[in-house]
C-alpha cells in the first residue's frame, strides 16, 4: 500500500504551515458561505478526513516499526544461538561426567572432591 505521505513529512514544519493556514482560509470564509451550518460542515468534514488519514499512516508506520524490531531480534536470537552451539558438547560431556561421578560414589561431591558432610550445612536454629 503506497502513502502519500512519509513519518517525517507529517511532523515537519511546513505540514503543521498547511493546515494553519487552511484554517486561517475557513476563518474568514463565513462571510462566503452565509450559512453557518455549512460553514461548520466544512471544517468538520475536513478535520475528518485529515484525521482518519493521518490514523491510518501512523498505524502503517507502527505495522513496519514492529516488523523491524522483530526481524532485529531474530537475528540477535540467531547469532546468540549460533554463539552458544560449540558449547553445547562440551556442556553435555560435563553434565554426563558430573553424573557418573555423582552415581558412582553417593558420598562424593558432584562439583568436587570434598566429601559431603552427613550433617546439614545450615543448621535450623
Amino acid at each position: 500500500m503506497a502513502t502519500l505521505m512519509n513519518e517525517s513529512e507529517v511532523v515537519s514544519a511546513c505540514f503543521f504551515a498547511i493546515f494553519v493556514t487552511l484554517v486561517v482560509v475557513w476563518s474568514p470564509s463565513i462571510a462566503i458561505i452565509q450559512n453557518v451550518d455549512t460553514w461548520q460542515l466544512v471544517i468538520n468534514t475536513a478535520t475528518t478526513i485529515i484525521t482518519f488519514l493521518l490514523a491510518v499512516l501512523l498505524q502503517n508506520s507502527e505495522s513496519r516499526l514492529n516488523t523491524a524490531v522483530l526481524q532485529q531480534l531474530n537475528a540477535v536470537a540467531t547469532a546468540l544461538l549460533d554463539s552458544v552451539q560449540p558449547f553445547e558438547k562440551i556442556l553435555v560431556r560435563m553434565i554426563k561426567q558430573c553424573v557418573m561421578r555423582a552415581t558412582k560414589s553417593p558420598t562424593r561431591s558432584v562439583w568436587n572432591d570434598e566429601k559431603v558432610p552427613d550433617r546439614p550445612i545450615f543448621a535450623a536454629m
